[in-house]
C-alpha cells in the first residue's frame, strides 16, 4: 500500500484507466451536514433501528416507522452536495459518462444534486415510494407525502407507502445491486470515499474484482487496510477536489 502525499499518482491512474468506480459511504456526505447513522450524533441514537428500521416493524406499526423517515426526510431537506460530489461530478466530465461510475451507499441523493450521472443507489433512495403489497410506486412529493397523516397510503389498495430505503431484513435492489457489480468487474480502477468498507453486501461491489487498482480516501484508516493499494487520509472535501484539481494537469 503507498501513503500518497501526492495524489498525481492517483489523477495518472485514473487518467489511463478504461473505467472506475466510485464506491462513496456516509463520509462523503457527513460535511454535508448528513451524519452517520452510526455515530455519536447519528440517528441511531434517537431510533433504536431494531424498532425503527427493520421491514418486520414497518409491516407491523408503520406509523412509527414512518416516525423515523420523517426525521430522514428532514435530515436530508436541508443537506446540499459538498465539494468532495462536486470533485465526483466533475471528474466523471473530464474523463467522461461512459468511463466514471458511482456506487453509494447513502439515500441522499446528493450525487444526482451534483448532476452526477451513472449512479447506483445500493440501499436505496428517498426519491420514490412504493407500495409491499400491490407495487404501486410514485416519486415523492414532499408537500403531499409528508404531511399525509399518519402516513402516505397507496391510492390503489390503501395499505402504506414505503420509501425505497432499504430497512434491515429486506433484500437490496437487485437490478441496481447487480448491475454496479457487473460494472465494478470491468473497472481498472475503484475508488472507495467515506467509507468504513464493513458493510455487506454493499461492500462486495468494490471487492468483487481482484484485478483493479483500489484507492481509499478516508478520514482515517479502515480495519482492512491490506487490500488497499493506494491511501488518502483526510477530509474527503478537501482531498477530492485535489484529484480533479491533478487531473485538469494532464487533460
Amino acid at each position: 500500500m503507498n501513503d500518497v502525499e501526492d495524489i498525481s499518482d492517483i489523477a495518472r491512474l485514473a487518467k489511463k484507466a478504461k473505467k472506475i468506480l466510485f464506491f462513496t459511504g456516509a463520509g462523503i456526505s457527513t460535511p454535508s451536514g448528513i451524519p452517520d447513522f452510526r455515530s455519536t450524533n447519528g440517528i441511531w441514537q434517537k431510533f433504536d433501528p431494531n424498532e425503527y428500521a427493520t421491514i418486520t416493524a414497518f409491516k407491523k406499526n408503520p406509523e412509527k416507522v414512518w416516525k423515523f423517515f420523517l426525521e430522514v426526510f428532514s435530515i436530508i431537506k436541508s443537506a446540499e452536495p459538498n465539494e468532495a460530489h462536486y470533485a465526483i461530478s466533475n471528474i466523471q466530465k473530464i474523463l467522461g459518462e461512459e468511463k466514471v461510475f458511482v456506487a453509494t451507499q447513502n439515500i441522499d441523493t446528493l450525487h444526482q444534486k451534483a448532476d452526477t450521472k451513472n449512479v447506483f443507489e445500493i440501499h436505496g433512495t428517498t426519491r420514490k415510494l412504493h407500495c409491499l403489497w400491490c407495487q404501486y410506486e410514485e416519486l415523492v412529493n414532499e408537500e403531499k407525502h409528508l404531511s399525509e397523516k399518519p402516513f402516505p397510503q397507496c391510492p390503489k389498495c390503501n395499505n402504506p407507502l414505503k420509501p425505497e430505503v432499504i430497512l434491515f431484513g429486506e433484500y437490496l435492489p437487485q437490478d441496481v445491486y447487480t448491475a454496479a457489480i457487473d460494472i465494478s468487474r470491468k473497472c481498472d480502477l475503484l475508488i472507495a470515499v467515506g467509507t468504513s468498507l464493513e458493510v455487506y453486501p454493499a461492500s462486495y461491489i468494490f471487492f468483487e474484482n481482484k484485478k483493479a487498482t483500489r484507492v481509499l480516501f478516508n478520514y482515517t484508516a479502515i480495519s482492512n487496510m491490506n487490500t488497499i493499494q493506494y491511501f488518502v487520509q483526510g477530509n474527503v472535501q478537501h482531498t477530492l477536489p485535489e484529484l480533479e484539481k491533478e487531473l485538469r494537469k494532464i487533460e
